[in-house]
């Protein structure tokens, strides 16, 4: 049976090769979600892994909230290598890498992020390529209104969480099912 992933990133820029500051991720299925998984990212980690910054991202995250920035300015926060395999680690207490689904918001952001983090390290992603489930071409595919909001935006598992129930109305209101 497979199970089904959110995850969302925050990042210190845009590119492929972007430094990842937090991984949120909500482990869901038809109905609800089922756990969820959270942890900070040392940026300095990241940068001795070869990831890379942009300006434009670090003056965009200078305007945002004090409580998205607490989310990842933490004190001693994890090294990229460790968070990576404690979340892996998570998902394989869950699901095997075969029958891992994770969803990204957008096909070529979070998770393609992702998978350069885990290059970085010299290690593989806990599932297979031909997994992938883009969450923004679902919502631009099947709409369903305005969508009620909680959480603080741009917190990386709150965003999760946040698009996880959004596509439960999508499967909802559309009457889809996930496989």
């Amino acid at each position: 049976m497979k199970s089904h992933f959110m995850i969302d990133l925050e990042t210190m820029g845009i590119r492929p090769t972007s430094a990842i500051i937090s991984i949120g991720i909500a482990l869901f299925n038809q109905d609800t979600i089922i756990d969820t998984f959270y942890s900070p990212v040392s940026l300095q980690s990241c940068l001795l892994a070869g990831l890379t910054t942009d300006k434009s991202t670090e003056d965009w995250w200078a305007k945002q909230s004090v409580e998205a920035r607490a989310a990842w300015q933490v004190e001693d926060a994890p090294t990229l290598p460790a968070v990576l395999s404690k979340m892996t680690a998570w998902m394989r207490s869950h699901s095997s890498q075969k029958e891992s689904c994770p969803w990204g918001n957008g096909a070529d952001f979070d998770l393609i992020l992702l998978k350069n983090a885990f290059n970085a390290i010299d290690a593989d992603p806990p599932w297979e390529f031909y997994n992938h489930h883009c969450f923004r071409t679902m919502k631009n595919m099947f709409t369903v209104g305005p969508q009620p909001r909680s959480g603080t935006h741009h917190n990386a598992l709150d965003d999760a969480i946040s698009q996880t129930h959004h596509l439960h109305r999508i499967l909802t209101v559309h009457k889809l099912t996930l496989t």
